[in-house]
């Protein structure tokens, strides 16, 4: 496991929680490319697959992520995430 800096733009919300307005998703938009070179750059050569786990309710940006991530490494790309509200019966 190595941590990688994605350069996550200042000011912009990570998630929708507090809102996340149109401006908020071309500023993402935008900002995706540079964030998936530099998870491309950190991987190891050779890799075939890569997981983006959002968590919570952090799921837009991860989900958002991975998309650009497939476009730019030659590997399988999976997306998934976790929950935080407990399920009942």
């Amino acid at each position: 496991v190595s941590r990688v800096e994605l350069g996550w733009p200042a000011g912009l919300p990570d998630g929708g929680r507090h809102g996340f307005t149109p401006a908020h998703r071309a500023r993402l938009e935008a900002a995706l490319p540079g964030m998936a070179a530099r998870i491309a750059d950190a991987l190891p050569d050779g890799s075939r697959r890569v997981l983006v786990l959002g968590f919570e309710e952090l799921m837009y940006a991860p989900l958002r992520l991975a998309a650009e991530l497939e476009r730019t490494v030659p590997a399988e790309v999976r997306y998934s995430t976790t929950t935080r509200s407990p399920v009942l019966a």
